[in-house]
């Protein structure tokens, strides 16, 4: 089909639907109506009658016929309307010039845009996922249960047989049709309920799975948890879930989850993928590679593909982000177990190390990286030794009361000293948020945002607090001078590798307990004096800075 014949339909009939499916269920069987050369002799007949033909002639569109399949809701006029003049179009512009495409191709036009069949790196590495999960062998049995993404099933489709449960039958039927129209195997059962999870007996060759990030359904909680469960029982060989990246570093019920899989040891691969692979939205994923035929590994491979050097400039925007050649080249490799600058085989000592955290990101490290963590690492005594550490509340300003003034991340100049801050509130003396208030000395540490940005206060102000986003370190032992912590801390070795141990899809964000644990190089004399010659300089080259912004400010004047 051409995209002009879905625009010119949609205009002729002031066509708008909100049901995608319903869309591609129409033009799915007009498009396949077309490829057989039957559009001109089927013009005048109603999308039912079309169905029934297809049925009674075609074999593989048996499925459509499924009773859980029917299809009573499109047999309006609305519906019908639209899907004649789809026809018609169809056959009028059969000659021209502009080339045919797919069905799923011509979702990409923008009237369906924000819908899960538009264009992403989900179809670039669909082909990836599907070789690595097929491994050379064909008729297998597999189980696509509630996946929102449809490529790695259809390449998928043509040697093997899928059962695949969806949330809706609107969805379960688009995928029906889709297939039978470009006569692939077909869904041998559709499940069309979430609590359907846990109830198949049988077990399947291979498994693929992108459900809803964050899914709660229903009566169906942690959706997440149950399916992969569901899937670690049901698939005897290979599968790959694609779940939100914050199902890598969560405590509680997911540590334990990611503790039992480690140790079940069919865990494979992690492979990080970066913000707008679900398009219109910058949540960042992870697709996970299991497979039972290596269960005496004592690793896990970890590949990042979140790099800016992965993404594919040319095709990726604001809503959507596509992966280059050399990205699909690092997991292809990455994933036969080739270790290189994006690829990193991790122990299950190390993992046990870091909490189970399996955040690519923690292990695999830029040669920027690896270089900063080997400076950091010689440190031999932690931040938690030598500080006290005050988490910030958050501040709920008053109508009355005393004039504050908090300190935000935008509030540090750029050699890392605190200013004037220009948020002003109002607070009473006895708020609890005082215990956010700044002293001379105060090193403040961002963990939330813009993780790492540190900032020193230089000198004594009795209403200056400290936003949520940051924790005050104090220190308590007098053999480590204040300038001398802090000028490790925002040293450029230290970002790095703070930025390595930060958790978090959306939101960066560091824990107490890491910042804690932050390793420094001890104190000497000699290490002393260098570092606070290089403070006293940074303090006068600041100095001299507001003396001249100072200076031009005034030659502004006329």
């Amino acid at each position: 089909m051409k995209t002009t014949v879905l625009t010119k339909a949609m205009r002729a009939l002031h066509f708008r639907s909100e049901n995608v499916y319903s869309i591609i269920t129409l033009i799915s069987l007009c498009d396949f109506l077309n490829n057989k050369n039957l559009i001109a002799e089927r013009l005048t007949r109603s999308f039912k009658e079309d169905i029934d033909y297809c049925v009674e002639n075609f074999e593989f569109f048996s499925i459509v016929n499924n009773v859980e399949l029917r299809f009573k809701d499109l047999f309006t006029e609305e519906y019908d309307n639209f899907y004649k003049e789809l026809k018609s179009q169809s056959f009028q512009l059969k000659d021209t010039q502009e080339p045919d495409l797919s069905v799923l191709d011509i979702m990409e036009n923008k009237n369906f845009s924000g819908h899960f069949y538009f264009l992403n790196s989900e179809k670039v590495i669909s082909s990836v996922i599907a070789k690595w999960l097929v491994n050379d062998t064909r008729n297998n049995t597999v189980y696509c249960p509630f996946n929102n993404l449809i490529n790695v099933e259809n390449e998928l489709t043509c040697d093997n047989m899928i059962t695949s449960p969806y949330f809706v039958i609107a969805e379960a039927r688009a995928r029906a049709m889709y297939h039978a129209c470009n006569e692939l195997k077909v869904p041998k059962q559709v499940l069309t309920a979430p609590d359907t999870i846990g109830t198949l007996t049988q077990n399947y060759d291979l498994g693929f799975s992108f459900p809803p990030c964050s899914w709660n359904i229903g009566s169906i909680k942690s959706g997440e948890i149950n399916l992969l469960k569901d899937m670690l029982e049901n698939i005897s060989g290979r599968f790959c879930l694609i779940f939100s990246l914050a199902f890598a570093f969560q405590s509680g019920v997911l540590e334990k989850l990611r503790e039992k899989i480690i140790n079940e040891k069919r865990l494979k691969a992690i492979v990080e993928l970066p913000g707008g692979y679900v398009p219109n939205s910058n949540i960042s994923c992870m697709a996970m590679f299991f497979d039972k035929t290596d269960e005496n590994q004592d690793s896990v491979t970890f590949i990042s593909l979140a790099d800016d050097t992965c993404k594919d400039k040319e095709h990726s925007n604001r809503y959507k982000t596509v992966l280059n050649d050399y990205a699909i080249s690092m997991l292809e490799n990455g994933l036969k177990g080739i270790e290189s600058e994006l690829c990193r085989k991790v122990s299950f000592e190390e993992i046990l190390k870091n909490k189970y955290c399996l955040t690519p990101s923690r292990y695999v490290l830029s040669e920027e990286g690896r270089k900063a963590q080997q400076q950091i690492l010689k440190g031999n005594v932690k931040l938690g030794d030598i500080a006290e550490f005050y988490r910030a509340q958050m501040t709920k300003p008053e109508n009355e009361g005393n004039t504050f003034f908090e300190v935000s991340a935008s509030d540090i100049n750029s050699v890392g000293f605190v200013e004037n801050p220009g948020k002003q509130i109002l607070l009473s003396k006895d708020v609890s948020e005082l215990k956010n208030a700044l002293k001379k000395g105060d090193i403040v540490f961002a963990i939330k945002g813009s993780v790492s940005k540190v900032g020193l206060v230089t000198e004594e102000h009795d209403n200056w607090l400290i936003n949520q986003s940051f924790v005050i370190i104090r220190i308590k032992n007098p053999e480590w001078p204040v300038e001398f912590v802090f000028r490790q801390l925002k040293s450029s070795a230290m970002r790095l590798y703070v930025q390595s141990k930060t958790i978090g899809s959306i939101i960066p964000s560091l824990t107490i307990a890491e910042l804690k644990d932050l390793p420094l190089i001890a104190p000497t004399g000699e290490l002393i004096e260098e570092q606070k010659r290089k403070h006293e300089r940074q303090m006068e080259i600041a100095a001299t800075i507001a003396e001249l912004q100072k200076e031009l400010g005034e030659l502004n004047n006329f």
